[in-house]
């Protein structure tokens, strides 16, 4: 209506002082709708998970949060250029109660000093207690002749596939964090939540349910090399929400997950 208006005055016979009042007022009240619809897109629970990989929002994250981690090591000569990017903050690491040093979760400390005697075989005590986690972590593999083989960009709260003796399990990644040894060398690691396949088939998608693995359950190893992750995720898992989640979240105590079988990659 507002448009409408506007359009009419401005081609008006006539141009008296008060049309251009009317004219001024009009397009004042656009505007502020105007802005006002703009300025709830980063708040609007449904239109942000539409529009959140195409239009651009206001950058809030502090200038350490963003910082780019260069200097990690790969004990595996395949495994080449890691770099851990976006730094949890003081007040992320509080909020997903996330440990700063390793004497501030017991499992969490066992299972980073298992990863360096099974994977490099170090087995001394460690000086060194302070961790840094980060939200993503990028590297590059490299074939058996030396050759570039791929690129891999990896982000906390991805679904992974990890190679087991005798089977592929897989496992949501908890944190990424890095860690300084002994020696000086930094080191890259992930802390995984395992999903365990359930005895649940959905009746109508036909599809197996995934659990994650409960905060109690130490029967597996959660914390392992960055390295280990060595292919592009060839599963796609999406939530069983249940009446308790919403647009805008999830519900967090709900554990389950669909594996899609029908998921394929286009050749």
């Amino acid at each position: 209506v507002a448009i409408t208006k506007a359009s009419c005055l401005s081609f008006s016979f006539t141009f008296t002082e008060q049309i251009y009042k009317e004219l001024e007022e009009t397009l004042r009240i656009e505007h502020n709708r105007l802005l006002k619809g703009f300025q709830s897109f980063n708040t609007d629970p449904l239109l942000q998970p539409i529009l959140s990989d195409w239009y651009m929002t206001q950058n809030i994250q502090k200038e350490d949060t963003i910082i780019i981690s260069t200097n990690i090591s790969s004990h595996d000569d395949k495994i080449i250029n890691i770099k851990a990017r976006k730094r949890l903050s003081g007040d992320e690491i509080y909020k997903l109660a996330l440990p700063v040093q390793l004497d501030g979760n017991l499992q969490f400390t066992h299972d980073t000093i298992s990863a360096y005697d099974i994977y490099m075989q170090k087995k001394v005590a460690l000086i060194h207690r302070r961790v840094e986690f980060y939200k993503q972590i990028s590297y590059t593999l490299i074939d058996n002749d030396g050759k570039f083989n791929m690129d891999l960009d990896i982000h906390a709260g991805d679904i992974v596939q990890m190679q087991e003796e005798n089977d592929i399990s897989y496992a949501i990644i908890k944190a990424l964090f890095t860690h300084k040894y002994n020696d000086g060398l930094v080191y890259a690691f992930i802390w995984v939540d395992w999903l365990r396949k359930s005895l649940i088939l959905d009746p109508i998608l036909q599809c197996p349910v995934y659990e994650v693995q409960m905060a109690n359950n130490t029967q597996w190893y959660q914390v392992y090399l960055i390295t280990l992750i060595d292919n592009l995720p060839k599963n796609h898992f999406v939530r069983r929400c249940h009446s308790t989640c919403i647009a805008s979240s999830h519900d967090l105590s709900n554990n389950q997950y669909f594996k899609n079988e029908f998921y394929y990659t286009t050749i």
